[in-house]
């Protein structure tokens, strides 16, 4: 028996339409990777077996309640779709949204058909020409689940646990599985396209070319940011293309997007830490506001806030910077992003200031 929002037998029987439907059974399966294991391949329909992470059962709790959290402070669209038990809950009913069917904006996949291509990813030709055929014959019902109607049974998906969408209601988790079925069998996908796992769990071992080539622009964007831009330009070993005073300037081709250029420079003050001390304290020079008394003019005998500097005893900082191991001080690099057709480092210095190159004249440089 069916809870709540869940599709009964016989509305899915209503859904196929055909006629001897009414009296054949029913087999339930918890994903679409169990069902295809057990009507492709001929095994047991379970997937946990081969598609299970071992730390997914402790996460995905803590993650529903973490990505909801974030959604909600950047005012994003934020979707889980609970389990029927679940779904009884009061608490639960307050807290989860009303699932539907989320096909996103243009371009953006379905739970279903993010499952496809998920399942098309694995295995040999022959079996992802299976797939195809299994996939084709499938009707495709609300609240994301799958039906077949083959040889007198009726072979039927469970809705997914939890599914997470982004503002423009795609499907889409940076932190995690984007989509999860009763038997931990997840997808991952950003912005409504599905993506290698390790895309999002440790973006940081992608090759910088693969990223670089990922057709997807938005993806290919994100996965820039992910990954760190100062990061990328150091791992593809680029040599610079211009250098001076200022720094140097290095350059990167993104295939149908706009270069990526960039501008390393040298912090001039070395690395180090302030220390407070409590004990010891020296003059400081501070503006502090004062309310006085306009004397002349229009605004005479009304009050006005003014600052003056006046001299107050603070602790002591010093500043010590920090060493190497031959006892040099350390200069940090600094990666910035300049526009494209920035021609020398002082230029693209100059721009980060807002100011001309040629008056950007820094006294000194810190």
């Amino acid at each position: 028996m069916t809870l709540g929002w869940e599709l009964t037998e016989q509305t899915i029987r209503q859904q196929l339409g055909v006629h001897p439907v009414k009296d054949a059974g029913f087999v339930w399966y918890d994903s679409p990777f169990a069902a295809v294991r057990a009507l492709v391949v001929g095994q047991p329909a379970t997937s946990a077996a081969l598609s299970k992470d071992e730390d997914d059962d402790e996460k995905l709790a803590a993650l529903s309640e973490r990505l909801a959290e974030r959604q909600q402070e950047r005012g994003g669209s934020f979707a889980v779709y609970a389990a029927p038990g679940a779904w009884q809950d009061s608490s639960s009913r307050r807290s989860v949204a009303m699932p539907q069917q989320f096909t996103g904006t243009r371009g953006a996949l379905n739970a279903t058909q993010l499952a496809e291509r998920e399942l098309l990813s694995t295995g040999g030709s022959r079996f992802r020409a299976r797939v195809r055929i299994l996939m084709s014959k499938a009707l495709q019902l609300p609240h994301d689940r799958l039906a077949w109607y083959l040889n007198g049974v009726i072979h039927a998906v469970h809705t997914p646990v939890y599914m997470n969408v982004d503002g423009n209601r795609r499907i889409h988790n940076e932190d995690g599985p984007a989509i999860v079925w009763n038997d931990d069998w997840c997808v991952y996908a950003l912005m409504g396209m599905r993506v290698p796992k390790q895309y999002v769990t440790d973006a940081q071992s992608v090759p910088p070319n693969d990223i670089l080539h990922i057709a997807n622009v938005e993806i290919r964007r994100l996965m820039i940011r992910k990954y760190g831009q100062d990061n990328l330009v150091k791992n593809m070993h680029l040599e610079p293309y211009a250098k001076d005073d200022y720094g140097e300037l290095y350059r990167c081709d993104i295939p149908g997007d706009e270069p990526m250029v960039m501008v390393k420079v040298v912090n001039s003050t070395p690395e180090g830490l302030y220390h407070t001390y409590e004990d010891e304290l020296e003059p400081v020079e501070v503006k502090v506001p004062v309310t006085k008394q306009v004397r002349v003019g229009p605004m005479a005998g009304k009050p006005q806030v003014v600052y003056e500097t006046q001299i107050q005893m603070r602790p002591k900082r010093v500043f010590e910077p920090e060493l190497d191991k031959d006892g040099n001080y350390i200069y940090k690099d600094y990666w910035l992003r300049v526009p494209p057709n920035s021609r020398t480092p002082r230029e693209a210095v100059a721009w980060t200031f807002n100011v001309d190159a040629r008056d950007y004249v820094p006294r000194q440089q810190t």
